[in-house]
Formats: structure tokens, C-alpha cells, sequence
């Protein structure tokens, strides 16, 4: 779900997660990129 221009939203896996991260980090080239997940640490 796209809430704004360029900010998704949405469930993903590990591994979906990994595989958007190395392709929004190589295309950001200068600029920033931020994920931001909740996980169960406690």
C-alpha cells in the first residue's frame, strides 16, 4: 500500500524484506532509505 508518494506500507517476510532493502539501497545511490519492521524481541 502506498500511503504517500514513495512511503509503502505493508506485511512482508524476511526474506522480502532482505530482497527490498538490497534493491532500494543500491538504487538510493546518495540518498536515504529507511524499513522499519516490528518484531517480537522480548
Amino acid at each position: 500500500l502506498e500511503v504517500r508518494a514513495g512511503v509503502y506500507v505493508g506485511d512482508t517476510s524476511k526474506r522480502i524484506r532482505e530482497m527490498i532493502w538490497q534493491q532500494i539501497s543500491q538504487l538510493a545511490g546518495c540518498g536515504n532509505v529507511v524499513m522499519a519492521w516490528a518484531t517480537n524481541t522480548e
